[in-house]
C-alpha cells in the first residue's frame, strides 16, 4: 500500500494526482500528512484537462503558504472529463 511506501521511503518522493481533489480536499489531512511523511518532497497536480493548467509544489509551500494550501480546498461539483 502507498503509506507503507511512504513509510518505507529513504529518499523524496513525488506524487503526482490529477486534479487537487484528485489528492484530497481536506486541508488539515494534507498538512498532517506532509508531517507525517517527510519523505514527500514535491506534489504534481495535472489539471491540464479541465484549466490547462499544471502546478508543481514544494512540501514547503504548501506548508507555509496558506494561499497555496487554499488550492485544495477547490471542489464544489464534479469536474466534466468527457463530453
Amino acid at each position: 500500500d502507498f503509506l507503507q511506501f511512504l513509510a518505507a521511503a529513504y529518499y523524496p518522493v513525488t506524487i503526482v494526482a490529477i486534479d487537487f481533489a484528485g489528492l484530497t480536499t481536506n486541508k488539515p489531512d494534507l498538512v498532517q500528512f506532509l508531517r507525517d511523511h517527510k519523505t514527500v518532497k514535491n506534489i504534481v497536480i495535472d489539471n491540464i484537462e479541465s484549466h490547462n493548467e499544471a502546478y508543481y509544489l514544494t512540501r514547503e509551500q504548501i506548508l507555509s503558504d496558506e494561499t497555496v494550501l487554499q488550492l485544495f480546498d477547490c471542489r464544489s461539483a464534479p469536474v466534466r472529463r468527457s463530453l
